[in-house]
Formats: structure tokens, C-alpha cells, sequence
């Protein structure tokens, strides 16, 4: 039986951490599925020890057959972040840590230490709100199918298509606008405009973490949060843009899982 359960109850997913056999295991559930997440701890976690956190908590704990302790969501965040790049690195240096939930959140970390700089409405939220109003369905999983398909050029406008044979002044792939070209083609597939979904919150997230990395003399980007789960068009799409602005775009191992994490730690 599982002693101790971390849930971070996000905007688009449920997040689950917990040990068994000396070993940290996570889940990821849409909250269409919330039965199944139910009946796992039915029948694994009865006498477990719950740490809850997320904006959609008390939902959760409504559902629980047993009361959960709650703890704050970002501080949830960090610790969780901090813990997992403890295990993954010996470096403590500096860094800015990008949380791409269901908004997005920016701090510079330093050892256990954080501070948050900034953030963004973008996020996991705006992803499967778009989502259902442009393709009819806000199942996170769907949409990641869809975006693995797309084709971002055939609904952003890219520089090379404001050029057209002239040199740009910057390479001709980047984004110009987001869904810039989509009046012009018409009605793009519902893979292409997945796929643009994907890039615009990458570019977002990408441009304010670069901003406060410059600002503090960093290259080292860490990205973690719900919207990165299984989420392998967003984690292209955030290297590459990084890249660009001449930073290095992390991705710790199950950082995705930083607010159940820190919830299971807390415990």
C-alpha cells in the first residue's frame, strides 16, 4: 500500500506523486478521468497521508474519501523544482525557473532560494480553452495528439513569407505572427492549428524567461510544470525558441510533477 500521496490539483490536469518501494512514481489524469485517480487510491492508498495543492483543491478534496492537508501552490512549485534538481545536479547556481502551468510563472532560483520575477495568463489554461473553441475538445492528451501532426507554417506567419525572396534580417522561420497566414489559407487542419497552439504559449513562455535571463546574466533556462506532461511539440517548440535567444532551454527529469512533488515532500 502507497504511505503518502502528493496531488497537485492544476487547471487542466491532476498531478500525482508518491513512493512506493523506495521509489518516486508519478501520474498525470485529465479531469474527465477523475474516477480512475479515485479508484487507484481505493485501492492502493486507503490509509495514505494526502498532500493537496493546486487551484482546483477543494474540487479535489470534495472527491477524496479522506482529508488531505493543503499547501500553497507555488511555494508547492519551488520546493518540489528545488528537490528535483538537487537529485539531478551538483551545480546550485543561479538559474531561471519557467513553470508552465495553467498560466505561467518566472523565477530565478538559487539553491533552495527563489524569487518570482514575472509571469503570464498563457498557459495550460489558454491551451485547452483555444482548443475547445477552434477544434471541440479540451482533452489535453487529444490536443498534444493533434500538435504532434501540425504544421505551424501553415497557419503562423513566419518572416520568410513577409520576405519572400528578399534576405530577412533574421532567419525566415521565425514567427512573425501567430496565426498570421490562417485568413489566407483559409481553414488550416486542425493538426496545423494544434500545432500553433503549441508555439505561441512556447514563444510567450520563452520570451519572458529570456528577458529575465539576460537581466541576470543567465543562459540556463529550467522549464517544469503540467503543460510539459507527455508534451513532447511543447518541449521542441520551447528548445528551439530558447535557442534562439541564445539561451539552453532544461527540462528536469519529472518536472512536469514539481507541485505534486512538493506536496508529497511536505507531507
Amino acid at each position: 500500500m502507497v504511505q503518502s500521496i502528493g496531488i497537485d490539483a492544476g487547471g487542466s490536469l491532476l498531478k500525482l506523486a508518491y513512493i512506493e518501494k523506495g521509489q518516486l512514481h508519478v501520474k498525470a489524469y485529465d479531469y474527465s478521468d477523475i474516477e480512475m485517480l479515485l479508484q487507484w487510491i481505493a485501492m492502493v492508498g486507503r490509509e495514505a497521508k494526502i498532500g493537496l495543492t493546486g487551484g482546483k483543491a477543494a474540487f479535489v478534496q470534495s472527491k477524496l474519501p479522506i482529508k488531505a492537508s493543503y499547501a500553497d501552490e507555488f511555494e508547492m512549485t519551488l520546493s518540489g523544482a528545488a528537490f528535483l534538481l538537487s537529485r539531478e545536479e551538483k551545480n546550485t547556481a543561479a538559474k531561471i525557473l519557467v513553470s508552465i502551468g495553467t498560466g505561467t510563472s518566472i523565477y530565478l532560483l538559487h539553491g533552495t532560494e527563489s524569487k518570482r520575477i514575472s509571469g503570464s495568463g498563457l498557459g495550460g489554461g489558454t491551451l485547452t480553452g483555444l482548443s475547445s473553441l477552434l477544434l471541440g475538445t479540451a482533452n489535453f492528451k487529444e490536443l498534444v495528439s493533434y500538435a504532434a501532426k501540425g504544421d505551424r507554417s501553415q497557419a503562423d506567419l513566419q518572416v520568410r513569407d513577409i520576405y519572400g525572396k528578399e534576405n530577412p534580417p533574421i532567419p525566415g522561420h521565425f514567427t512573425a505572427s501567430n496565426f498570421g497566414k490562417a485568413a489566407q489559407m483559409g481553414n488550416p487542419a486542425k493538426e496545423d492549428i494544434a500545432a500553433s497552439l503549441m508555439g505561441m504559449i512556447a514563444e510567450t513562455a520563452v520570451l519572458l524567461a529570456v528577458g529575465a535571463a539576460h537581466a541576470n546574466r543567465l543562459k540556463d533556462i529550467c522549464f517544469i510544470g503540467g503543460t510539459l506532461v507527455n508534451n513532447i511539440p511543447l518541449k521542441q517548440a520551447v528548445k528551439e525558441a530558447s535557442a534562439a535567444f541564445g539561451c539552453e532551454a532544461h527540462f528536469p527529469d519529472r518536472g512536469e510533477y514539481s507541485g505534486a512533488i512538493g506536496a508529497l515532500i511536505s507531507l
